[in-house]
C-alpha cells in the first residue's frame, strides 16, 4: 500500500512505480529527446515513436499502433463502445482521458492551464502548447485550400470539411447541418435552453450555453476592459475579441462560404450570407412570407394567427 496515497498494490514493482507519481522521480531517459519517464515500460513506448515501431495493427482498418493498450482503445471506436458518459451534457466517450479532459471543460473544472496571449484555458500543458503554436505561426498541418492551419489533425479535417461542404451532424429540431458535434450540441442549446456553465461568482446564479458566454460574463465582473483598439480605442474583455476585431479594420476576410466564391470579415456576416444559398421552404399562409428554418417558421406563423384572431374580434356594443 502506498504510504502517501494509501492506494493498494498486488505486487512490490508495481508499488515502486506508484510512488514515483509522488516524488517525480524519472529515472529512465530517451536518449533520442532527453525527455525522461518513471517506468522502464513508458520508455520503451516512447522509443518507438521515434524508431516509428508500430507493430499493433487493426484488424479492421489496419491502423497501426506503439502499443497493445492503444490499439484496445481504438478497437473501441469501431464497436462504438462507450462507457464513458458525461452526467452534465449525457456525452459518451470510448476512453477514460478524453472523458476526463471533457468533464474539465464544464463548469466545475479546472482548467489550470492559461494562455498569455487569449486568455484562453486548457485542461492540459500539450493542449495549451498546441495552442500557443497558432499564435506563433508554426503550423504542422496547413490546408490544402486556404491558407490557413492548424497543429492538430482532427482539426484540419473539420476545417477540411467546411470547404468541401460536408456537414455530418444534423439539428432534429430545425434540420441545420454542422461539421463538428460540439457545434451541434451548443446550437441545440438554443432549442432546449439547456445551460450547463455556471457563474462560479459567489452570490451569481447566472448561467450560459457555452463556455465563452462564461468566460465573457465572469469578466464582466471585474467591470474592466482592459484590451483597446489602437485604430478606434474600442474596449475588449480579451485579446481574442481584439484579434477578430482588428479584421474590420483590415481587407483580410478570413470567412470563406463553401458555396461560392465570397469570403467575409467576420463568422457572423458569413452565416448571414450562407442562408441565401437555402431553399426557403415554409411559407406563411397569412403574408405570405418565406423562412429557411421550421422554428423561426413557426413562431411567425403563431404571431400572423394571434394578430388575425385579434382583427377578427368585433367589438361589442
Amino acid at each position: 500500500m502506498c504510504s502517501i496515497c494509501g492506494k493498494a498494490f498486488q505486487h512490490k514493482g508495481h508499488l515502486a512505480d506508484h510512488v514515483t507519481t509522488h516524488t517525480g522521480v524519472k529515472a529512465f531517459n530517451c536518449d533520442v529527446c532527453g525527455k525522461s519517464f518513471n517506468r522502464r515500460s513508458s520508455l520503451l513506448r516512447h522509443q518507438n515513436i521515434h524508431t516509428n515501431g508500430k507493430s499493433y495493427f487493426c484488424d479492421i482498418c489496419e491502423k497501426s499502433f506503439v502499443d497493445g493498450s492503444s490499439l484496445k482503445r481504438h478497437k473501441k471506436i469501431h464497436l462504438n463502445i462507450k462507457n464513458y458518459v458525461c452526467k452534465i451534457c449525457s456525452r459518451k466517450f470510448t476512453d477514460a482521458s478524453n472523458f476526463s479532459r471533457h468533464v474539465k471543460g464544464h463548469n466545475g473544472g479546472k482548467l489550470k492551464h492559461k494562455c498569455k496571449e487569449c486568455e484562453k484555458c486548457f485542461a492540459n500543458k500539450k493542449s495549451l502548447e498546441s495552442h500557443v503554436k497558432e499564435h506563433n505561426g508554426v503550423t504542422l498541418y496547413p490546408c490544402t485550400y486556404c491558407p490557413k492551419g492548424f497543429n492538430n489533425k482532427s482539426l484540419l479535417v473539420d476545417h477540411i470539411k467546411v470547404h468541401e461542404g460536408i456537414k455530418p451532424f444534423k439539428c432534429d429540431f430545425c434540420g441545420m447541418e454542422f461539421v463538428r458535434r460540439m457545434s451541434l450540441i451548443r446550437h441545440r442549446n438554443l432549442h432546449t435552453k439547456e445551460r450547463y456553465f455556471h457563474c462560479s461568482i459567489p452570490g451569481c446564479q447566472r448561467k450560459f450555453l457555452d463556455r465563452t458566454g462564461l468566460v465573457k460574463h465572469e469578466l464582466v465582473h471585474k467591470g474592466v476592459k482592459n484590451i483597446v483598439c489602437q485604430i478606434c480605442c474600442k474596449r475588449f474583455y480579451l485579446n481574442e475579441e481584439l484579434r477578430r476585431h482588428l479584421v474590420v479594420h483590415s481587407d483580410e476576410r478570413p470567412f470563406p462560404c463553401p458555396n461560392c466564391d465570397q469570403a467575409f470579415k467576420t463568422k457572423i456576416s458569413l452565416n448571414r450570407h450562407i442562408k441565401t444559398h437555402y431553399d426557403k421552404e415554409f411559407k406563411c399562409e397569412f403574408c405570405s412570407k418565406e423562412f429557411i428554418r421550421k422554428y423561426q417558421y413557426k413562431g411567425h406563423l403563431l404571431k400572423c394567427q394571434m394578430k388575425k384572431d385579434a382583427q377578427d374580434v368585433k367589438p361589442t356594443i
